[in-house]
Formats: structure tokens, C-alpha cells, sequence
């Protein structure tokens, strides 16, 4: 668990002001290394005796996106899946699992260009496939 007073700081300083929900909720984004859905999050907070309602879960989300501290991650039309890695990066998901990792891309070297783009304001790439550890289930 990191400090309370370090996660304060960090909220604070993108203008968030901290409350225990909101706390919790970037506590919880800060130590896990999936990326969870808000169904996920609210099962697994109210699993450890935390009394937040779905709304507050999603409400606090949206904020934590809005002011930068979060990143949405949507997969085709599927349910919205919060990552705490606000840089650039892309994913590879796996078809077997589910499970969804990180991968680094410098988007800079991709020379990509979107002259009828006004402004960029994401970018996201992913890959599909099967991860090691199914493949070693096989």
C-alpha cells in the first residue's frame, strides 16, 4: 500500500481534492497490475469491508481521467478498463485469458501522420494474440 500522504500529494497536485473514497480508489489503481473494469474494482474494494457505492467508483474514475491520472483503455465495444499508465504505450491482449499487458511503442518513430486530424488527443495501439503463460498451459 503506498502512503496515503504521497497519494495525496499526487491528487493535489492535478487539483483533485482527496477524500478517503478517492483514497482508496487511486490506492487500488496504484497497486494493481491489471486493468480493471469498474464492476472489478467495486467487487474487490467492497471485498476488503470498503463501503463505496458503483457510482462513486465510476464518478471518481471519470474525475481521475479528466484530470490525468488515469488513462481509459476501450476494447472494441466491451466494457471501459482504467489503466494507472497515463503515457503512450500500447497492449497486447490475450485471446485466451483476457488478460491485458503493456507494451512500450515510441508512437514518435511510427511517423504516423493524420493530416484531417485537428488534434491528437490518444493514442492507443493493441495486439491480439496468446500470452506465454497459456501457451505454456498448452
Amino acid at each position: 500500500m503506498r502512503n496515503f500522504e504521497e497519494l495525496t500529494k499526487q491528487m493535489e497536485a492535478k487539483g483533485i481534492k482527496p477524500s478517503l473514497q478517492r483514497l482508496l480508489l487511486f490506492n487500488y489503481m496504484q497497486n494493481c497490475h491489471e486493468h480493471p473494469t469498474v464492476e472489478k474494482i467495486y467487487a474487490d474494494l467492497s471485498a476488503q469491508g470498503h463501503a463505496l457505492s458503483k457510482a462513486t467508483v465510476y464518478n471518481t474514475l471519470t474525475l481521475f481521467v479528466q484530470k490525468g491520472l488515469l488513462r481509459i483503455v476501450q476494447l472494441d465495444h466491451s466494457e471501459a478498463r482504467y489503466d494507472i499508465l497515463t503515457n503512450d504505450h500500447a497492449h497486447f491482449i490475450c485471446q485466451k485469458c483476457g488478460m491485458i499487458y503493456d507494451v512500450p511503442v515510441d508512437f514518435d518513430q511510427l511517423h504516423l501522420r493524420f493530416d484531417d486530424a485537428g488534434s491528437v488527443s490518444q493514442r492507443d495501439i493493441f495486439y491480439r494474440g496468446v500470452c506465454r503463460r497459456c501457451m505454456n498451459r498448452e
